[in-house]
Order: structure tokens, then sequence, then C-alpha cells
């Protein structure tokens, strides 16, 4: 859960923020390395060389086109459920580390 929320790269609220930041770098710099310095053209099979542009890719690699397709449309309402996890995880930290605090916020909660 910690690499889908974004609330995982605050300092404040994880110790851990430092990975974090550095995973998501690596996934974000290494998906528009390979994507601009490949030369593939996004959501195509074509390569574009000196020599012009080539079709290229195998039926798995297609498969593994749509699949990945697929993920991404449920990118963000996952990204959405993992912040929500994040917060019930620490929420339920706090609420086990102090019941009295808790009970005293929840006490002034109309």
């Amino acid at each position: 859960m910690q690499f889908g929320s974004p609330l995982s790269l605050l300092p404040v609220w994880n110790p851990q923020w430092g990975n974090n930041l550095a995973e998501w770098g690596v996934a974000i710099v290494g998906k528009l390395g390979g994507l601009f310095g490949s030369g593939a053209t996004p959501g195509t099979n074509q390569l574009t060389t000196l020599s012009g542009t080539k079709i290229v890719g195998s039926a798995p690699e297609l498969a593994a086109e749509g699949a990945l397709g697929a993920i991404e449309k449920v990118a963000t309402p996952a990204m959405g459920v993992a912040t929500a996890a994040d917060i019930i995880a620490h929420g339920t930290c706090a609420m086990m580390a102090d019941p009295a605090a808790a009970n005293a916020v929840l006490q002034t909660v109309p």
C-alpha cells in the first residue's frame, strides 16, 4: 500500500518517505526513458528508426500491451483506494497507541 499512496511521499506521514520517493522516481523515469529512448510510439506496435517506421510486436507483446492498457484504466481508482487504506491504517495505529486521546477526539465530533 505504501507505494500506491501519494501520502507515503510525505516525511510527516511516512518515516520511509525517501525510499518511496526513489521508487516513484525509478518507475516514472524508467517508463519515460524506455518510451522515448526506444523510439516507440505509445499505443501502437510501431518503432521509428532512422530508416523509417517498422511494425514490431509479437502476439505475447500485443497481449501484454492490452493488459497494461486495462491496468492503466484502473490505476487512478486503485491509487484512491491505496490512499484511503493508508489513512485508515494510520488512524488505527494512532488509536491503538493512545486509546484515551482517540476517545477524547471522537467525543468532540458532533
